[in-house]
C-alpha cells in the first residue's frame, strides 16, 4: 500500500516541477519558485497523500481475497 502512494506521490512531483518549469519558461517571471513551492507545490502534495490514501485503503480491503 505504501508503496502504491510513494510512487503516485513522486509522480505528482515530477509533473508538477514539469509544469512549473514549462511555465516558467514561457513566462519567465510569472512566479518565483519558493513561492511556487509554498503556494502550489506543498498543497498539491498534502492533497494528493490523503486522497491516495482515502482511496487506496478501501480499495484493498475491496480487492483482497477472503
Amino acid at each position: 500500500m505504501l508503496v502504491v502512494v510513494f510512487l503516485s506521490i513522486i509522480a505528482v512531483s515530477v509533473m508538477e516541477f514539469y509544469v512549473y518549469g514549462v511555465q516558467a519558461t514561457i513566462q519567465p517571471g510569472i512566479m518565483p519558485f519558493n513561492t511556487y513551492v509554498i503556494e502550489r507545490f506543498i498543497p498539491t502534495i498534502l492533497l494528493n497523500t490523503a486522497a491516495s490514501l482515502i482511496l487506496v485503503v478501501p480499495l484493498r480491503l475491496f480487492f483482497s481475497p477472503m
